[in-house]
């Protein structure tokens, strides 16, 4: 048996309609005896993890089906799963020769077993979304800064280069694209400080 509580319980109505299955194949197999009143009432139902009852002949046998609970169905052979009241049943009936209708088996699921585990569930799904979204803030911070701090770093070495600072460079780092302009940057302050050397030494000659 598969448990039924936490967040297995989105699978009730299947591991139900399993339940309402093997049930009717023990119906099938003892198909042959005469008193099926009698079989039905030997079968342990203690394992199951849900409320089932047998319909023979009109006589419920197991869990107490509610007064008023269309059963015209499932005694002329249609198996089918339908809303009652306080949760769902599955039908699973067995056509028997012998007898005048077909012998039900009836599972029921309540609504306390459908919603058991949906709010602890909902809890771990926010929790696990919440925490996606803090790494993804902690990542784009950082790529953030990666972009930002050198474009920074080449701006304030920019003013010093322009207040004829001749010897300010710049660390190549962050995207390629900055690395790139870095690298001019770097290129244009040597090729000022030549050029400005060059000028001073023409002047005095």
């Amino acid at each position: 048996y598969i448990s039924v509580t936490g967040v297995q319980t989105c699978a009730l109505p299947i591991y139900a309609q399993r339940e309402a299955e093997r049930f009717a194949q023990l119906v099938a197999l003892n198909a042959g005896v005469s008193d099926m009143l009698g079989v039905v009432e030997s079968f342990p139902l203690d394992g199951s993890h849900f409320p089932v009852s047998f319909v023979v002949d009109e006589v419920v046998v197991g869990s107490v089906i509610p007064p008023g609970e269309d059963l015209t169905q499932a005694k002329s052979g249609i198996a089918f799963r339908a809303a009652v009241a306080g949760g769902q049943a599955i039908y699973a009936p067995v056509i028997i020769p012998s007898l005048e209708s077909a012998v039900v088996v009836r599972v029921f699921v309540s609504d306390e077993q459908l919603s058991g585990g949906v709010a602890r569930s909902w809890r771990i799904l926010g929790a696990l979304g919440l925490v996606l979204v803090l790494i993804a803030l902690a990542v784009a911070d950082r790529l953030g800064r990666s972009i930002v701090e050198p474009v920074r770093e080449l701006s304030a070495n920019a003013a010093l280069l322009g207040e004829v600072s001749l010897d300010t460079r710049v660390e190549s780092s962050g995207p390629p694209d900055v690395r790139e302009v870095c690298v001019v940057f770097n290129r244009l302050a040597v090729r000022m400080t030549t050029f400005l050397r060059l000028e001073r030494e023409s002047d005095a000659d």
